[in-house]
């Protein structure tokens, strides 16, 4: 019987179906607490359960404690890289409830009749607030990365987490700077910037010539130009946007067929990005549509990298 349970937990982990993985691998430990590859397993399971409503990387970090005690090298690849997907995931929760919120603030403003210098206003007000509330959260996904990175040591990894980070600061600044300004992330923004330090320098130790990704904030080629997809979110620093100039720098722009799609998209995008805008219902459909899938596909090239 536990053989089966052992091939179901197993074949559920490496397909990353981590709820039922999860619950493969708590029926192992039942069976036997000393079982130390499944402490390992069902720690990472946990952190991919995590939600806003649910955070496990506690769970994550006592079960891998537990199974160091019963002699498992954790310092290993694959666990490294799962941590930091799983906190990768959390942090695009985060961004989808900081976005309903921002969306639920624009909805209230439309058809109003007021000015649409005030509409922003109230819609930057509203992320300062939220950034604030939320910032705890971005800092738990960051600590599992840190964790991560220490397990095994990548510049690969370090390089993730940090460009997560430097979208955070720039999020940040698109709304009156939350990090540093809100006092609901008092003292925060310092500790997310010790981690940055962290990372920055465990990669260095692997590679003294590394430097981060630099992540754009406004004006020139890279931070421009995904006209559609801006208008789709509603804001230039959405983290959506940071992945697909990315894509487009370093997939489309490379290429002659890529840079005559690119062409041909900057002189008609400008105008759908203004009808889309002025629509609830073309901005819906252009996320689902059009900027989540190509978000998607982007963002698996990203994580093969």
């Amino acid at each position: 019987m536990s053989d089966n349970i052992r091939e179901l937990a197993d074949t559920s982990y490496r397909s990353e179906s981590y709820d039922e993985a999860y619950d493969y691998y708590s029926r192992l430990l039942e069976e036997n607490p000393d079982d130390a590859e499944a402490w390992v397993r069902k720690g990472v399971s946990a952190a991919w359960k995590s939600s806003l409503d649910d955070d496990r990387f506690k769970e994550l970090y006592v079960s891998l404690e537990k199974a160091e005690e019963k002699g498992q090298d954790i310092e290993d690849a694959d666990i490294s890289g799962r941590i930091v997907g799983a906190a990768e995931d959390y942090i695009d929760e985060i961004y989808a409830f900081f976005d309903e919120k921002i969306e639920d603030k624009r909805k209230e403003a439309m058809g109003t009749g007021t000015l649409e210098s005030v509409k922003r206003e109230n819609v930057k007000t509203e992320g300062f607030v939220q950034g604030g509330k939320l910032a705890s959260e971005w800092l738990k996904a960051f600590k599992a990365m840190k964790y991560a990175c220490e397990l095994h040591p990548s510049t690969k990894r370090c390089r993730k987490s940090i460009r997560e980070i430097d979208k955070l600061r720039a999020h940040s600044d698109e709304f009156k700077e939350y990090l540093t300004q809100n006092n609901d992330a008092a003292g925060l923004h310092k500790e997310i910037m010790s981690i940055r330090e962290e990372l920055l320098e465990t990669a260095r130790d692997i590679d003294p010539e590394f430097k981060p990704e630099k992540v754009e904030t406004g004006g020139g080629t890279s931070s421009g130009g995904c006209y559609i997809a801006t208008a789709t979110v509603g804001y230039e620093q959405h983290p959506m946007l940071f992945t697909l100039r990315r894509f487009r720098d370093e997939h489309l722009l490379t290429n002659p067929l890529g840079r005559a799609f690119v062409s041909t998209y900057y002189a008609t995008a400008p105008y759908l990005a203004r009808v889309i805008e002025r629509s609830e219902l073309l901005r819906s459909l252009s996320m689902r549509l059009v900027v989540k899938p190509l978000y998607h596909f982007a963002s698996h090239l990203d994580s093969d990298r």
